[in-house]
């Protein structure tokens, strides 16, 4: 979201330890809130009904809300990317009347397509019926909701709320459902619990969308129509959007129907050895994720306006080509930061991981997994920062490329290791994140070493996206000064003068 990172600046630009170590924890809120309520929370109500709940049901318990999340997330994913990009125009262009109009439009669209593809993927895949059926459905749809909801959340620059809302719903639901399960109500009043967590952060969250933003313009088909039309403007970073989630969770897919498949009593497939430590490995990165989030909405936030600024402020070209300069180099040393502390992390973790296994919850035979996981955080945080980066400087489809690539790995390389042996689990999505983050890293230096010219390249493109027929473009090589009236670019370039000045 444009400009969003005021707060967490203030923060991090106070001179003391708490300062840092605040807006480094809002910014992991923002950056994996909904992943760590649902880690931290499983881990918890496991650990706290493991004598009242046969191993069975709480297998069964476990994989109703991780599919419910794994569903909703793939199937908003496009809507809620295209959504945040149209609400970001708005929010640059300073219209706000329209924010909250794609708020709800996101809403609805997601949580429709959620339901739709849960219903369809329980039924056509597991065979569910009754009300496993109706829990599956109903918990996809409303786990939905708050994936837009935090997205648009970086509007308000509300971040302590934020951070309070997800804090007061995961303690209602560890609580909550650990009662209900003592207590012998069944799974189904366990989900309602958990639920009523995740309503919560919904209703804190979305109450500060709808109070900060109260103007709406149309009903809700023409905000529906708008998000189509964006989807059709902006359909790489939607695909992209899909591929990047899909990748993500690739390996487990396979793994789920590979040897370690078991089947739950509720139909459903699990690979508990294989996810047990793959998720818990992955807790490992989300300091650094808050660590990033604080320097985009900082350093890399200033740094590229002020290139941009000086580009449609028609600055001499030496002055903007050295703004570039300086945010490859500042773009640079914050992931180079970020990276060392992510790897002191996993260093340690990795050191430490025979002490780990039985405090978290895991048996010895899945120690290797976990360190595997653990390396490939570090590979996967890399390509995750560097996908992230592009997308932010709008190169929409070498994000896309990147995505499929890495989609593409993660489902070889782990169908290889199936092929080869149990004792290869873990390597197939080590490589693959190694793989895609040093060719992101390549993706990212080649954009930020031309980043002017993409900058000028695009703004050299009419509205509708379409580019200069050939003979306009020789007329603005044969004639700089009248640039203006050849073209219309799409930046906000000012249409007084030339587009640079000597």
């Amino acid at each position: 979201m444009a400009g969003i990172g005021f707060v967490l600046r203030e923060l991090d630009r106070r001179d003391t330890i708490t300062g840092s170590i605040s807006s480094a924890g809002h910014g992991m809120i923002v950056a994996a809130g909904p992943w760590l309520f649902t880690v931290v929370s499983l881990a918890l109500i496991h650990r706290g009904t493991s004598t009242a709940l046969t191993s069975d049901e709480s297998y069964g318990f476990r994989s109703l809300v991780m599919y419910a999340f794994a569903i909703s997330l793939l199937a908003t994913a496009p809507f809620v990317n295209v959504a945040i990009r149209l609400a970001s125009d708005d929010i640059y262009r300073q219209t706000f009347t329209s924010v909250r109009a794609r708020f709800l439009a996101a809403l609805f669209v997601g949580s429709l397509a959620s339901a739709a593809a849960a219903l369809a993927i329980h039924i056509l895949i597991f065979g569910l019926k009754g009300n496993d059926l109706v829990l599956a459905v109903c918990s996809t749809a409303i786990v939905a909701l708050i994936w837009p909801t935090l997205a648009f959340c970086g509007a308000v620059r509300d971040y302590k709320g934020i951070t309070t809302g997800f804090s007061v719903g995961m303690l209602v639901s560890i609580l909550g459902t650990i009662w209900i399960a003592r207590q012998g109500f069944g799974a189904a009043a366990m989900i309602g619990m958990f639920l009523l967590g995740l309503a919560i952060v919904f209703f804190a969250l979305a109450s500060r969308i709808l109070l900060a933003f109260p103007d709406q313009v149309g009903g809700l088909a023409t905000n529906l129509l708008e998000l189509v039309t964006g989807l059709r403007q902006h359909w790489m970073l939607a695909a992209g959007s899909l591929f990047a989630i899909a990748a993500i969770w690739a390996d487990k897919w396979i793994m789920w129907v590979g040897p370690d498949q078991v089947v739950l009593s509720n139909g459903l497939f699990s690979a508990p050895a294989y996810d047990g430590a793959m998720f818990l490995a992955y807790l490992v990165m989300i300091p650094a994720l808050g660590l990033f989030v604080t320097a985009i909405e900082t350093t890399f936030f200033e740094d590229s306006r002020r290139l941009f600024d000086a580009i449609q402020g028609q600055a001499p070209l030496g002055r903007i080509e050295r703004y570039a300069r300086d945010l490859e180099k500042q773009t640079y040393r914050m992931v180079y930061r970020v990276l060392m502390t992510l790897a002191a992390f996993c260093a340690v973790s990795i050191l430490l991981s025979p002490v780990l296994v039985p405090i978290v919850g895991l048996q010895y035979h899945q120690l290797g997994i976990f360190r595997l996981g653990i390396l490939a955080v570090f590979f996967q945080f890399m390509f995750v920062a560097a996908t992230s980066i592009v997308l932010f400087l709008d190169r929409q489809a070498r994000f896309l490329t990147l995505q499929l690539i890495f989609f593409a790995t993660q489902v070889g390389f782990t169908l290889m290791t199936i092929i080869l042996g149990q004792e290869y689990f873990g390597y197939g999505h080590l490589l693959a994140c190694a793989f895609s983050a040093f060719l992101a890293m390549a993706v990212l230096d080649r954009t930020l070493g031309n980043v002017v010219f993409l900058s000028f390249a695009t703004a050299f493109r009419r509205p509708n996206g379409a580019t200069i027929p050939a003979t306009a473009r020789k007329k603005v090589a044969n004639n700089p000064i009248r640039l203006e009236e050849e073209v219309v670019p799409v930046l906000p370039v000012l249409q007084s003068g030339p587009l640079l000045r000597p």
